[in-house]
């Protein structure tokens, strides 16, 4: 897991994955968040086209600011 965002009115884990496709393993690490915190939320964002749902875990399209340039640090 990536992010956790907690706040008054929020409690989300979050996956980020650079990726077109989501597989089973993406979402273990959110499994076993959501099992040691049931009142969280859960998201995975990838780049896929599509919004998936794949054991109650929301996987949402991300879009990509990267337009094929390399990154610059």
């Amino acid at each position: 897991m990536d992010f956790v965002v907690y706040g008054p009115d929020s409690f989300t884990a979050l996956e980020v994955k650079r990726s077109r496709q989501v597989h089973a393993g993406d979402l273990q690490g959110l499994k076993a968040f959501r099992a040691d915190y049931p009142e969280a939320r859960v998201a995975l964002l990838h780049l896929g086209q599509e919004p998936l749902r794949i054991d109650g875990i929301l996987c949402s399209r991300c879009p990509s600011t990267d337009q094929g340039a390399s990154s610059q640090i």
